[in-house]
């Protein structure tokens, strides 16, 4: 019974190694997935880094003989119905590529960050110190309620401030200084909006209106991922994978007059034995629909929804020419938005006038 028993412990022993060991592979293979970012959740322009391009696309870079025109028609090719996690998904044509091309190139993806008129420049500074010391309230429209900036959602209760003397320090009450603001003529009327933003939860677009002494929310956006890209502009980045972009277009009001999405995904092609990248760009959409591109029916039966927008697959050479004008806009506006980006002190302690 002894060595029965001893026998039955070997056992056991060898199958908990086994079970140490498979624990520890599936760890290490998923470590190194992630630091390979194999799925891109980092940010990264050049998007070989988010997956890996396919052995046979490397092949055609390295060849000089070759035109980026048989590139393209090459990739197509060899996999016009690759099995993406969303079944398949063919490419659009030259003909449905025009559509789209033609729908980008009527958007302004430049924008300016501009101080606006420099005569009313001091006045709204003071104007906006007003409402920052919660002297007067703020009308939000789409409650149609009034309010002082203290009572309002994310800023009626304390966060920690990125201009703390203590770093990660807490308000217990309202405190101006604990919020960034950029300053800029946002709407295009020749005079300057206030944004108010925490950089993390939310940024508050407010606008000044003279002839009525009162100031209205303009424009509200509730989530990290979207920036500011300028005048009546913004663009979202997912900041996770699949790598999603947006440009935003809003209108002197403030409302959405529409957006553009672009979707780039690494994914692991099993049939074809090699890993690929997706490509996928929208048509521009509409607040108002009867402003939508409505496309031939060969080209949305092409189409993929996903979240409730539809999708079309290009290569990569026709997604970076489509996509060009926003990343370079953007790029800039990471530049430019620093002029007009301030602390409390900086704006309402200052004449600023020399600086802008």
């Amino acid at each position: 019974m002894k060595v029965r028993g001893r026998k039955i412990l070997a056992i056991l022993a060898v199958a908990v190694i086994l079970m140490i060991a498979l624990t520890l592979h599936i760890l290490s293979t998923f470590v190194l997935v992630n630091n390979q970012e194999y799925f891109g959740v980092e940010e990264e322009d050049s998007v070989s880094n988010i997956i890996g391009e396919p052995q046979s696309e490397q092949a055609h870079k390295t060849d000089s003989v070759s035109s980026s025109t048989n590139n393209t028609q090459n990739e197509q090719n060899r996999a016009a119905y690759w099995v993406s996690p969303y079944g398949i998904i063919e490419y659009i044509n030259n003909y449905e590529l025009a559509i789209i091309r033609d729908a980008y190139e009527s958007i302004e993806w430049d924008s300016d960050f501009v101080s606006g008129d420099v005569e009313v420049y001091n006045q709204y500074v003071t104007c906006f110190r007003r409402l920052l010391e919660c002297e007067t309230t703020f009308l939000v429209k789409r409650s149609m309620g009034e309010f002082y900036i203290n009572e309002y959602e994310e800023m009626n209760y304390a966060y920690p401030s990125p201009f703390n003397s203590v770093y990660g320090g807490m308000s217990n009450t309202y405190d101006p200084n604990d919020y960034v603001y950029y300053f800029f003529d946002i709407d295009n009327d020749g005079a300057p909006e206030l944004c108010i933003t925490d950089e993390v939860r939310f940024i508050y677009i407010m606008k000044y209106c003279p002839d009525e002494n009162s100031f209205v929310m303009w424009h509200e956006v509730y989530t990290t991922w979207t920036r500011l890209l300028g005048s009546r502009k913004l663009w979202f980045y997912s900041g996770t994978a699949p790598s999603i972009y947006a440009f935003i277009q809003l209108d002197q009001n403030g409302d959405k007059e529409f957006s553009v999405y672009f979707r780039r995904e690494g994914y692991p092609d099993i049939k074809n034995d090699y890993d690929c990248i997706l490509y996928m760009v929208s048509l521009p959409v509409f607040a108002e629909c009867s402003n939508n591109i409505k496309p031939p029916e060969s080209m949305k039966s092409k189409s993929s929804n996903l979240w409730g927008l539809d999708y079309y697959r290009v290569t990569e050479q026709q997604f970076d020419e489509l996509t060009n004008g926003f990343f370079q806009s953007r790029d800039n506006a990471r530049k430019d938005i620093e002029k007009v980006r301030f602390s409390y002190e900086e704006l309402f302690g200052l004449d600023l006038i020399e600086k802008n």
